[in-house]
């Protein structure tokens, strides 16, 4: 085989004119439906003549592998001669005619096969053709997170048309996380790149959108470049790795605002939150690290959201209510609810910022409303006192010392962000379980990947 591979470069030196004139010939006979010509035309430009070539088909035959190199039947194929001239090309018009059965039998395997070679060398419409394919079920199973794999590389390529499929796709959120900002920035670059079909798609994503999201997805679009890995960190989001970190969330806004812990999602290449049992991207407003807090943007409005106590404000020794998804994984998944008292209207350090309370808090708790009896927002969870730190230093486990960032801190910084929050009047107590189920609605699990 080293032999034959070598004699195989040694003939590329010698012919690549003729591989040149092998593709040019191949053209023009499938222009003229002179198909058996043409294939073997681009037979020779793809693979190139002699012995070798005879090598490499039969054994191509019966390898199924998907990229240049892997198996034994395409070691002659070296990577770097495949992206020489018009090779990728030559293997995509194989790739056709293999799966219309133009100039040789009908093989939609070996279709396949051409595409996945000549995509993998850089041809845009190979790649097209490979996603449509196994989007479609088109004579291979039906396989959409692959589908969706080969349109972003497309897409990231410059594709226009994969470009607008991929928009539509995240538009609706089929095989892929539902994200309005990406599915615009894609209908965006599509229009950009000649799609005019793409505009009236980018016109029906925005009004699903709100201001926010929309100026996120230009600025994503104005930053976008050609297979620069970029926007794939965020299109892919997840890639299939659990979150680094996990905390919670709540809705402070029917046009779905998101309020939270600035040290949830801070340093994140992606934030998901689960509603209704299926996790969606959210885009990152806005954040405030001295007060630790950050605003997010659900896809969509909502129906429910929380509102914020008005009036007098809340006292030590008032009870209150933590919703929220601590230690997930370990926990139950859905949202847990705990009780206690206001201990002090300051945190360490007699810090104003922050309120005392004694309701239990775990990790996966920060971001995650603090309730008064009445179920309005008087505070936003941040963290509970570090007791083996104390241990260390008092030597006595302190309990129940926790602490959430105050309520009129949270409400400045939506005013900020120009939130058009709620607010209510705590007038009279409410049952605890009324309020946790109240509060499950509008408390959301955050995950973040680094």
């Amino acid at each position: 085989m080293k032999r034959a591979l070598l004699t195989f470069m040694m003939l590329f030196a010698a012919n690549n004119i003729v591989l040149a004139g092998d593709f040019e010939d191949g053209l023009e006979a499938y222009e003229r439906n002179l198909y058996a010509r043409a294939y073997a035309k681009f037979m020779q430009a793809a693979i190139g003549p002699g012995l070798v070539f005879d090598e490499c088909l039969a054994k191509t035959r019966s390898d199924n592998s998907e990229t240049p190199g892997d198996k034994a039947g395409w070691s002659c194929l070296v990577e770097d001669i495949l992206r020489e001239g018009n090779r990728p090309t030559a293997m995509f018009y194989l790739g056709v005619m293999s799966e219309k059965g133009q100039g040789v039998v009908q093989d939609y395997e070996q279709a396949l096969r051409w595409y996945k070679y000549s995509a993998a060398s850089g041809n845009d419409m190979a790649v097209l053709n490979l996603a449509v394919a196994l989007a479609q079920g088109r004579n291979v199973p039906k396989d959409y997170q692959e589908a969706v794999r080969w349109y972003a590389k497309a897409a990231e390529g410059g594709n226009a048309s994969a470009q607008y499929i991929l928009s539509c796709l995240y538009h609706r959120g089929k095989a892929v996380t539902q994200d309005y900002v990406i599915a615009y920035m894609w209908a965006n670059l599509a229009v950009s790149n000649g799609d005019m079909d793409a505009t009236e798609k980018r016109n029906e994503i925005a009004r699903d959108m709100t201001p926010g999201q929309i100026a996120e997805a230009q600025r994503l679009a104005r930053q976008w470049k050609p297979t620069t890995g970029t926007v794939p960190d965020r299109l892919q989001g997840t890639n299939g790795k659990e979150p680094t970190v996990s905390g919670t969330g709540f809705v402070v806004s029917r046009q779905g605002h998101v309020l939270t812990n600035h040290h949830v999602v801070e340093k994140c290449r992606a934030v998901r939150v689960t509603t209704e049992g299926r996790k969606q991207g959210v885009t990152v407003l806005g954040t405030d690290a001295e007060n630790d807090l950050a605003l997010l943007q659900l896809p969509a409005p909502v129906q429910i959201a929380a509102r914020f106590r008005e009036g007098r404000t809340i006292r030590p020794g008032d009870g209150v209510v933590v919703v929220g998804f601590p230690l997930p994984g370990l926990l139950a998944t859905e949202a847990q609810v705990t009780t206690g008292t206001v201990s002090a209207l300051a945190g360490i350090g007699n810090n104003t910022r922050y309120l005392q309370i004694s309701a239990p808090v775990q990790p996966g708790n920060s971001g995650g409303p603090l309730l008064d009896q009445s179920g309005n927002i008087v505070g936003v969870v941040v963290s509970k006192l570090n007791a083996l730190a104390v241990a260390k230093t008092t030597g006595d486990i302190p309990q129940n010392i926790n602490f959430a960032i105050n309520g009129a801190v949270a409400k400045a910084f939506l005013d900020s962000q120009s939130v058009e929050y709620e607010t209510g009047v705590s007038s009279r107590a409410v049952e605890t379980a009324e309020i946790g189920a109240t509060a499950r609605k509008f408390a959301l699990l955050l995950e973040c990947y680094r």
